[in-house]
């Protein structure tokens, strides 16, 4: 049976029969935590907007498994900054997009913990974009996600992760998107695409840890008054 999203009609193209469609299934036995397929389809539900992925539909099938229906796009942006063509009006846009998505998302409630190249999705190379993948997304307001001051830190992919998730504060917000965000846009600027910060061959936290104070100055609690609220474990010190 087929549970159609519910709320105010998405701004994105309505499906046809003759749509071309992306299929994110799940199983039970996938879903550990932060990981919440259900919760990604609430929480899509709750965010349609010109720049959030549009969720068309879901359904169940035989063993648990959860299917979520997407309009497929063919484009993202990791893969794109790859490409000779890709231009400077079509980063700003996609970035301009972004943004767009995230200030509506935030003003929701919601952080996406996942924001990266490769979850900008893109119908054409000029666009428009959309974020994508919710499927460690938080919200207060959702029953399946940790209390505010208790949230997983293992989210993210490791070289978009602000200093405040690599020393365990769980009571972060939605700077840690704008952060990866951040990180986003130096990437697409660099000339040879590379990640601002560098968490060597094996995504180590603490080559990550290393790379941003090399690059932005080891933090004090003058210039970095949250980390007061750290414990005294995973406080930096200097």
């Amino acid at each position: 049976m087929a549970e159609s999203p519910t709320g105010s009609a998405s701004t994105a193209e309505t499906p046809s029969a003759s749509s071309v469609v992306a299929l994110k299934v799940t199983v039970p036995s996938l879903m550990t935590a932060p990981h919440d397929s259900e919760r990604e389809a609430r929480l899509l539900r709750v965010a349609q907007s010109a720049n959030v992925i549009p969720l068309w539909e879901t359904f169940r099938q035989a063993g648990g498994r959860f299917i979520l229906v997407f309009p497929f796009m063919p484009y993202d942006l990791e893969s794109l900054l790859h490409q000779s063509t890709f231009s400077h009006s079509q980063a700003r846009s996609c970035l301009r997009d972004l943004f767009s998505a995230l200030a509506h998302v935030h003003s929701l409630g919601i952080i996406h913990r996942d924001v990266k190249p490769s979850n900008i999705l893109l119908k054409s190379a000029s666009g428009p974009a959309y974020l994508a993948d919710f499927g460690i997304a938080w919200s207060k307001e959702d029953p399946a996600s940790e209390p505010v001051d208790e949230k997983i830190t293992d989210v993210g992919t490791t070289c978009y992760r602000p200093p405040e998730l690599l020393f365990g504060n769980k009571a972060y917000g939605p700077a840690l998107d704008l952060w990866a965000a951040g990180c986003v846009v130096a990437e697409v600027v660099d000339s040879r695409h590379k990640t601002l910060f560098d968490s060597g061959e094996l995504g180590s936290e603490l080559a990550l840890i290393k790379s941003i104070f090399q690059s932005l100055g080891t933090p004090t609690t003058e210039v970095w008054p949250v980390c007061k609220s750290f414990s005294s474990e995973t406080r930096p010190t200097r």
